[in-house]
């Protein structure tokens, strides 16, 4: 048996399990990671709840059943059942496999990332010991697989264990599979699998631009380059939305697919269009090129241009797929080319024309000098850790086998002879505004192209050449340059004209302002080294405080112009300060990825929060709690478009303690503020007669916070207790001025002290927090001496950094270090029963 065969049989016991007609799961086909050590760990909920333990080797997923899911302690040994292997693809697989299909049930992906084997692989199988280190998302650290059965795989019997190092626990925090049940992929349990519900915290779906590719003239020499065959066709960029509600029309109206210029494909185009609605994925946005394939495999531009225009081999069409911007609420923009291509890959396994997944080499010599032996048009070359900016780019290069270039049409020439239509066309290029003759091709065409080209042409007819160097040619038929063709050639003349030209087809896809001649870059100067490639992408994508700033032109604030990158500033030139309020505390996230119309709440992690270094979550109870513990961490959250800060009254470890109460002040809109400053004060006086140091900030809008520090002694019951004492007892005294009810009805002329922030879970905006209202302003600390002359409207985004640098005391700066409690006195004189 050959190798291949012998590959290829690793996953026949996988795909004869499976109806790749009913299930969603990705069929088979042995292909390695980009790394070749991936790992994924998947909550399966099929007739026994179970965690599949996969490990990538040789360009599969050796897979392990684990009943109870890992443990994080060195003393829990977890039975682990070998199953049939499964293809790397499986990684992303999230969703239901339907009922009476193999492992019938829901799936998550718990847990993903790379291994690394501490010995041969191959020989610990064989043996039946893996030891190995885990760099997962959850799993971190050394672990071990051990056989103690037979060795028969699948169904061998294996123990997986924890090894002794820094990530290892003990007691109630070893239990990872209960502290942190939600998916990595898509924030979602088990139970909103089941449920259909869909993915937490998406980013909006962007507007897509073509990334273009320089022409340079060899190959390049140096760097991390993948190679891919420059497709002899149309670029079509595919939107894929199947949240949209289905309308008549091609692809069941979820899919548009458009040129690079903005043209609707999706008509012509209607079977590709109607083969992406069933690809795995729920919105997309795919780049490729639409291409003829012939019998060899080789694509002919002229051939899909009489496909279109005779409408006839339409079936021969393929849409070659090499890249990813966007896959079910993630914008992939900023993701390295690899893994892009490597989640595209995952997306397309196992489908067939007219899609295809388009692979690439890294022998970039070897492989253009095959496809120019081949008839090729040539190669592209893209850099594999570069972003998508979708314009032109010297991270992807084009270095073709053949000369070709695009030009304007600006004339034709009679037919001769048993001719019909036109002779010749005329051609050319745009130079600085104005248009340059460049040569005649007369070949190349069919009866068709040439009955169609006469038909376009003559609706153009005008009585000057459009050109300036027009030759002398008897007969000639002038035409205002709007169409572009492509044509072949062997060289260019002296003059600047075409050295036998040969037709290929018209370029709908472009316009003639771009048919500018190609002139090739020496490869050396366009693929500079890497260390000055990164500080011109850094110019692209700007840092602050190493963070980098993704789309820092983006309007976040219309009312103001406030950018993106103007809001990752602030929250730079804050953090030193609300990283002191803000630490360890559990967090509600306001995030508006498209600017403050379009905004969503989140307390877990999840789809949008991918890739946060300093962004940390633990479980409280039954549900994940989100926290920061660095000044970093508050930076990376706004550049995740995190634009207001919410945090709980209290800090983990000690969640159940809470160390401050907040009284939210809120005024009826038709009130001054300076009432709300009156209340402050009285509330103020109140809480000074039961001996409670308070301090005081506004709210980025129309109100006040008090905030009442404390030392983590009381429980939630009593500070809730506590606090609605406080604000009935000034309700009751001046009941035309307060009201602590949350009906609106009720609040009208009064402001209302709200204390419902001083529950479990419940939150309130933190200090130096930005709110997404226009405006932009900001809750800022003051001091009791300063808040009768202060207007909340002059903290904002674009002032406080100022105000911070030339403030000379911090108002807050004792509220940490004041460590009070809410002592029997108190609460016997607020009348409470936790006196007693």
């Amino acid at each position: 048996m050959s190798s291949d065969a012998s590959k290829a049989g690793k996953l026949d016991r996988y795909n004869e399990m499976r109806d790749f007609g009913r299930t969603d799961e990705p069929a088979g086909e042995v292909q390695e990671s980009e790394t070749g050590f991936s790992f994924v760990v998947q909550k399966h909920a099929a007739r026994a709840l179970h965690y599949d333990f996969r490990l990538e080797l040789d360009g599969v997923l050796l897979s392990w059943a684990v009943p109870k899911g890992p443990s994080l302690s060195t003393k829990d040994k977890r039975l682990a059942v070998q199953t049939e292997d499964h293809p790397v693809d499986y990684r992303d697989f999230e969703g239901m496999i339907p009922k009476g299909e193999y492992g019938g049930g829901a799936v998550i992906v718990w847990d993903r990332g790379t291994w690394e084997p501490m010995a041969d692989p191959r020989e610990g199988l064989k043996r039946g010991r893996l030891d190995f280190v885990l760099h997962g998302e959850k799993l971190q650290g050394r672990w071990m697989l051990v056989r103690t059965g037979a060795k028969t795989a699948p169904k061998s019997q294996w123990l997986l264990m924890k090894r002794s190092d820094e990530n290892e626990k003990h007691g109630p925090e070893a239990n990872i599979v209960e502290r942190l049940p939600q998916s990595v992929l898509t924030g979602r349990t088990i139970e909103d699998v089941k449920k259909g519900i869909e993915a937490k915290g998406s980013d909006p779906m962007p507007e897509p631009a073509a990334e273009l590719a320089t022409l340079v003239d060899d190959i390049p020499a140096r760097g991390d380059w993948i190679y891919e065959i420059k497709y002899d066709g149309y670029r079509a960029l595919a939107i894929l939305d199947r949240k949209k509600k289905k309308s008549p029309g091609p692809g069941s109206g979820l899919v548009q697919l458009v040129s690079r210029n903005g043209k609707d494909w999706t008509k012509p185009f209607a079977p590709i269009a109607q083969a992406l609605v069933h690809v795995r994925a729920d919105t997309a946005i795919f780049d490729g090129e639409v291409a003829y394939v012939k019998d060899d495999g080789r694509t002919d531009f002229q051939l899909l241009q009489n496909a279109l225009g005779e409408k006839g081999g339409r079936d021969r069409l393929v849409y070659f797929v090499f890249d990813l911007l966007y896959y079910d609420g993630v914008d992939l923009r900023d993701k390295p080319l690899s893994f892009r291509k490597d989640k595209l890959r995952t997306i397309f396994a196992g489908e067939k024309p007219p899609l295809r997944f388009s692979d690439h080499v890294t022998d970039g010599r070897a492989f253009f000098e095959e496809a120019c032996k081949l008839g090729l048009e040539g190669i592209i070359a893209k850099r594999a850790d570069s972003t998508y900016i979708g314009k032109r780019t010297k991270d992807w290069l084009k270095i073709k086998c053949q000369q070709r270039q695009e030009l304007a049409i600006v004339g034709f020439t009679p037919p001769q002879g048993s001719r019909k239509g036109i002779g010749a066309l005329l051609l050319g290029l745009n130079e600085r505004g104005s248009y340059r003759y460049a040569g005649k091709v007369g070949t190349g065409f069919t009866q068709a192209s040439l009955k169609e080209l006469h038909e376009k042409l003559s609706k153009l007819v005008v009585e000057k050449p459009p050109i300036e160097n027009a030759p002398r040619m008897k007969g000639a038929t002038w035409v205002k340059p709007e169409l572009v063709c492509e044509v072949r050639f062997t060289e260019w003349t002296r003059e600047g004209s075409l050295r036998h030209p040969s037709f290929l087809g018209l370029r709908s896809d472009k316009t003639a302002k771009e048919a500018h001649r190609e002139r090739p870059q020496p490869v050396a100067r366009a693929a500079k080294p890497r260390a000055k490639a990164v500080k011109a992408k850094t110019k692209e994508m700007p840092r602050v405080e190493g963070v980098a700033v993704s789309h820092p032109e983006r309007v976040v604030d219309e009312s103001i112009g406030l950018t993106k990158l103007d809001l990752v500033s602030f929250a730079a030139a804050v953090a030193p300060h609300a990283i002191v309020f803000a630490k360890k505390r559990p967090l509600m996230l306001l995030r508006c990825p498209d600017g403050f119309r379009s905004c969503f709440v989140q307390k877990h992690s999840g789809r949008g929060l991918i890739g946060l270094d300093d962004l940390h979550s633990t479980m409280i109870e039954d549900e994940e709690a989100l926290y920061v513990e660095s000044e970093r961490g508050l930076v990376e959250l706004a550049q995740f478009n995190a634009i207001e800060l919410h945090g709980w009254g209290s800090r983990v470890p000690k969640w159940d303690r809470p160390d401050w109460i907040v009284f939210d002040l809120d005024p009826d809109e038709a009130l001054p503020f300076t009432r709300v400053i009156e209340g402050a004060f009285e509330l103020r006086e109140a809480l000074d007669s039961l001996g409670l140091v308070s301090f005081v900030k506004t709210t980025g809008g129309k109100g006040l916070h008090v905030v009442v520090p404390l030392a983590q002694k009381q429980d939630w019951d009593t500070v809730r207790t506590f606090s609605e004492a406080i604000a009935k007892a000034l309700t009751k005294r001046s009941p035309d001025r307060y009201v602590a009810t949350m009906t609106k009805r009720a609040r009208k002329g009064k402001v209302f002290i709200d204390f419902f922030r001083n529950g479990q879970g419940a939150t309130a905006i933190l200090p130096y927090s930005a709110r997404a209202r226009p405006g932009s302003g900001v809750a800022y600390p003051v001091s009791w001496k300063d808040l009768p002359n202060i207007d909340p409207k002059d903290f904002t985004v674009r002032t406080v950094p100022s105000l911070l640098a030339k403030r000379k005391k911090d108002p807050w700066a004792d509220l940490v270090a004041t460590k009070q409690s809410l002592s029997r006195k108190i609460l016997k004189a607020i009348g409470s029963d936790e006196a007693d």
